[in-house]
């Protein structure tokens, strides 16, 4: 074999690797990607349900401002569990919001201890993702794609 078909096929063989590294990362992104959504559609959901145990709630004290004699027992334990279970579901949803938004949208990466940059629209990341961002010609926001003229950065 000659020389240049021996670089050729080390040139090959090099590139095989880099797609292989990269495709990995890119499926490592896409899984923590995929678990940051389920758990964010986890908290929208137990939001709703502390949401509607709330409604119920005031429904119940609408009703026994109106008349004391009306609510029973069962009803003021049903009421309070009600209560117990919208306010560990709200504090669940509000851990998980403060998770998010302790997280890089650019990296994945905890946002921690790091220099963070703050856009108009209020979205975080990190100080070195937002140059490289910007630095790769982007225009938007690249959480919310609200367009940002990245003055500051």
């Amino acid at each position: 074999m000659s020389a240049r078909v021996e670089a050729a096929e080390h040139k090959v063989d090099k590139c095989k690797g880099l797609l292989e590294m990269h495709t990995s990362a890119f499926e490592r992104a896409k899984k923590q990607f995929d678990t940051a959504r389920a758990d964010r559609n986890q908290a929208t959901d137990t939001l709703k349900d502390a949401r509607a145990s709330l409604a119920v709630i005031k429904k119940a004290k609408k009703t026994a401002t109106k008349d004391p004699k009306h609510i029973t027992a069962s009803k003021a334990k049903k009421a309070s569990a009600s209560n117990k279970k919208a306010e560990a579901a709200s504090n669940l949803a509000k851990e998980v919001e403060n998770i998010a938004k302790s997280v890089c949208t650019i990296c994945h990466k905890a946002a921690v201890k790091t220099p963070i940059s703050v856009l108009g629209c209020g979205c975080k990341f990190h100080h070195g993702c937002m140059v490289k961002w910007v630095g790769d010609g982007h225009k938007t926001c690249p959480t919310c794609l609200a367009p940002s003229s990245f003055s500051g950065i």
